[in-house]
């Protein structure tokens, strides 16, 4: 085995040979094998990737931060493998004597530290991440993690069977919204709402139930679906609890005093006007 300090006298040749006209690529990867094959593989040291920001929706940017390794790297590789597959594909390499990428012309871009910027994300770039790292004595570190893209939440909608309920009643409210695997949540008065005994949720969050209304459960009402790296609030629905004695929403409702004199003095002017009209055709047609 050719000891570390001629390989790192080999290194400074190389890196400061003049650039001939070749493909550098070319270049890097013939040393790159060259020093593989003087240092035996090793596992002892690995390589930590971290996305940044860990949470990540569509459209957003992610970084996967390259952290462990504080020497003189030679070469970058990223794979990435989706969910189900058995096996690793290539994406990208990355130069750092050239500080060149190929390929260069896709959306992901290797960062002179080593990291992968992926911007603009879409949900297939839900995947597990692998990058490869050759320091200048041809040993080759791993690492990786697994990168989640969650959708971008339209508004839900709130509905309700009545927005003026009476007490004592029975109150169905029913959260509506487009994004299937989105959590639900429940707001009240622009606060998260605490469930008691009165208070049930059915079909994953969608449905709130709330048995035997009291006027302390009047107020605003909202619904949130979310994940772990969005949310979105419906409009607010005001509720009105109205008595069990109010008149204008009892069912079996009685006129007051007031009113019943009122229809009855109505009908016997009815009453008295028609007879009038009656006897006045009669005098009429006997006067013929």
């Amino acid at each position: 085995m050719v000891p570390h300090n001629g390989q790192h006298r080999l290194w400074e040749k190389f890196s400061e040979a003049p650039y001939s006209g070749g493909n550098p690529w070319k270049w890097l990867l013939i040393t790159a094998s060259i020093l593989s094959c003087w240092s035996q593989p090793t596992s002892a040291q690995g390589l930590t990737v971290v996305p940044e920001p860990a949470n990540v929706k569509e459209g957003d940017n992610v970084t996967l931060v390259v952290q462990g390794f504080s020497g003189t790297t030679l070469s970058y590789a990223w794979f990435s493998r989706s969910p189900g597959d058995s096996s690793d594909t290539q994406m990208v390499m990355y130069s750092v004597i050239y500080s060149m990428q190929t390929p260069a012309n896709i959306r992901q871009k290797v960062l002179p530290n080593g990291s992968l910027l992926i911007p603009n994300l879409v949900l297939n770039d839900t995947k597990y991440y692998t990058v490869q790292m050759v320091d200048t004595f041809g040993k080759i570190l791993r690492g990786g993690a697994p990168l989640t893209v969650y959708e971008k939440l339209a508004k839900p909608m709130i509905a309700v069977n009545d927005t003026n309920i009476l007490e004592d009643e029975s109150l169905i409210l029913t959260c509506s919204t487009e994004n299937v695997g989105a959590n639900i949540g429940w707001f009240f008065n622009d606060q998260p709402l605490s469930l008691h005994g009165r208070m049930s949720t059915f079909k994953n969050n969608q449905i709130l139930l709330i048995k035997g209304v009291k006027r302390e459960d009047a107020g605003s009402y909202q619904c949130e679906a979310w994940n772990p790296a969005h949310a979105k609030r419906s409009d607010a629905l005001t509720l009105t609890v109205s008595s069990s004695e109010s008149p204008e929403r009892s069912n079996g409702a009685t006129l007051s005093g007031g009113a019943i004199m009122g229809v009855v003095i109505g009908v016997l002017a009815g009453v008295a006007l028609l007879g009038a009209l009656i006897y006045v055709l009669i005098t009429k047609n006997t006067g013929r």
